[in-house]
């Protein structure tokens, strides 16, 4: 009871109750979810409180649990201090490499333009749920097929994280592919692919 009371107040606000809203809105009965990153663990909260709307489900680059809580509150405490341009150029590094970027580099560099213009509310709101959401003791108990994609090189979500959710959610496949964090941009055919496959998948 403790693990679901936990389970009901994280990581919900930033979209997971969104989702549900706007499904019902467009009449969506069930439909399948990807969650990059920070919206894995939004996924994960989906597969816990609402898995019977939801089919498949595909995390990308995403941990039961990102970083670590001082991290994040080190990260909360700097950011309004210093700007979110201060931390660009780590970020960048952290996602991707713009040198490995080919053939057509302009949506990195708009990613990287929409990054430097958010405020510094936004990022520390988007951020500061992560000191507390840690969804480890809850994987076994999501049941939706799942595939976990990893960035092979990736310094946070690693690989390792990805096995874990793999191999700990009741259904679930892992694919790590040779990039860093944003593996859907950096390699977007063989994310795609990967995608493909487990959706054409009648049984999982």
């Amino acid at each position: 009871m403790a693990l679901w009371h936990a389970v009901c107040t994280l990581y919900d606000g930033l979209s997971g109750g969104d989702v549900l809203v706007l499904m019902d809105a467009l009449h969506f009965g069930r439909a399948h979810i990807p969650g990059l990153s920070i919206d894995g663990l939004t996924g994960s909260w989906l597969a816990l409180i609402a898995c019977e709307r939801f089919d498949k489900m595909t995390f990308c680059a995403t941990a039961a649990r990102i970083g670590t809580a001082q991290g994040w509150a080190d990260h909360s405490a700097t950011v309004p201090t210093d700007g979110v341009a201060k931390i660009t150029a780590s970020t960048q590094d952290s996602w991707l490499i713009l040198r490995h970027v080919n053939p057509n580099p302009t949506p990195v560099r708009d990613m990287i333009d929409n990054f430097v213009s958010t405020s510094v509310e936004g990022d520390v709101g988007c951020r500061y749920p992560l000191v507390r959401t840690d969804y480890r003791a809850l994987l076994n108990m999501i049941s939706n097929p799942q595939l976990a994609i990893a960035g092979r090189d990736a310094p946070v979500c690693k690989p390792n994280e990805l096995a874990v959710i793999a191999t700990t959610v009741r259904r679930g496949n892992l694919c790590i592919l040779p990039v860093r964090h944003l593996v859907n941009m950096k390699s977007a055919m063989a994310s795609s692919h990967a995608l493909a496959l487990l959706l054409l998948r009648i049984s999982f």
